[in-house]
């Protein structure tokens, strides 16, 4: 998917090991997604719950972590890719998000440094997933 190529390769440290490729994602988002659809499953009124993951590869601690997160609400998803020190992001992603998944895009605009965002469709996603 040439948008998510952009957005990696834009988020990418040089001379950095921290490096997600479109393999990583895409495994990580189709069992992100696999998970999320149980869930709903079992709680159907959790079905239009915006909703998000975070994707980081921190291998070198000398270097600053690069992430991908994917933002979904209702029919679109928007892929924000950036960098930070790996400790901040972990604990961002484990423990010191925001409660309300609303915020999560202008809490990490706010948190780390951001190489870009797009906004794709839902459809798009899954096909490119299942390719």
């Amino acid at each position: 998917m040439k948008v998510l190529t952009d957005l990696l390769q834009a988020a990418h440290e040089d001379q950095s090991r921290n490096v997600l490729t479109e393999e990583q994602v895409k495994t990580s988002l189709n069992r992100y997604l696999a998970i999320h659809d149980e869930e709903v499953a079992n709680f159907p009124q959790e079905a239009n719950v915006p909703h998000w993951n975070l994707l980081a590869a921190d291998y070198d601690s000398n270097k600053e972590a690069m992430f991908l997160l994917a933002f979904f609400k209702n029919t679109s998803i928007t892929l924000l890719t950036g960098r930070g020190s790996g400790e901040s992001v972990r604990e961002f992603s484990l423990n010191d998000f925001p409660t309300d998944s609303k915020m999560i895009l202008d809490e990490v605009v706010s948190r780390f440094w951001i190489a870009g965002q797009a906004t794709i469709t839902y459809e798009s996603l899954t096909s490119w997933l299942n390719s």
